[in-house]
């Protein structure tokens, strides 16, 4: 787990990886078992990283079993937020801009977030 503030924009239900892919039933075995592989079969998040805990932010990806829920990171310090985000102060928290609702749309097609 890291210490970050981030808002999550978008979620692969699986690791896309070749690899990942390719487990044999005792790897898969393994991977459900909290250890170091057991990423592999946890659901991805597209995590948008606020500018002060890493220098000029940016997005990254997430296992589940790494986030933890937290009100408090609203508002989120990031340069990527006018382009991808609109801030929503009533619900402390945020709507999807065109560029997200994009990658949304791709993904109901079966394409990578």
């Amino acid at each position: 787990r890291h210490d970050l503030r981030a808002v999550v924009l978008g979620c692969e239900p699986w690791v896309r990886a070749t690899h990942a892919r390719r487990m044999t039933e005792e790897e898969r075995e393994l991977a459900a078992c909290p250890g170091p592989n057991a990423y592999r079969l946890q659901p991805m998040y597209c995590c948008l990283l606020d500018d002060r805990d890493i220098s000029g932010g940016g997005i990254v990806f997430m296992p589940e079993g790494d986030l933890i829920p937290d009100d408090e990171v609203y508002p989120l310090e990031s340069t990527f937020v006018p382009t991808l985000l609109e801030p929503l102060d009533a619900i402390r928290g945020y709507i999807p801009k065109a560029p997200v609702r994009a990658a949304m749309a791709r993904q109901q097609i079966g394409l990578p977030f």
